[in-house]
């Protein structure tokens, strides 16, 4: 505790003694009447969300990044995009019609 004590007593003693103008604050020399909240530069077509998703997968996507030398959400862009592209598989099987489901009906019945 005595060292912490002493590393925040000197920072005490060297930011008292630096030569601020205490007396003026921010607002003195800036205008901040017409300022907005959020991104400083706003990204044309982009959308800020917020998502809640497993640390697991976010360890995932990070690594991936870093691998690929890129952000890990530009990743995760560019994967749920190219789910969006991608049309979804049909499916192998052909879909059971009424006709399909009588012939097996009455195959089964024959076998009875």
């Amino acid at each position: 505790m005595g060292a912490s004590y002493s590393f925040f007593s000197r920072f005490k003693a060297v930011f008292n003694s630096l030569s601020v103008n205490r007396s003026s604050t921010v607002r003195e020399h800036y205008d901040f009447s017409k300022a907005k909240r959020g991104a400083v530069v706003p990204s044309p077509g982009k959308t800020r969300i917020t998502i809640m998703l497993d640390d697991d997968v976010i360890e995932h996507f990070r690594a991936q990044a870093e691998q690929a030398g890129v952000g890990y959400q530009t990743l995760i862009n560019a994967l749920l995009r190219q789910a969006v592209l991608t049309p979804p598989e049909k499916p192998q099987a052909e879909p059971l019609t009424v006709a399909m489901l009588r012939q097996v009906l009455r195959e089964e019945l024959r076998a009875v």
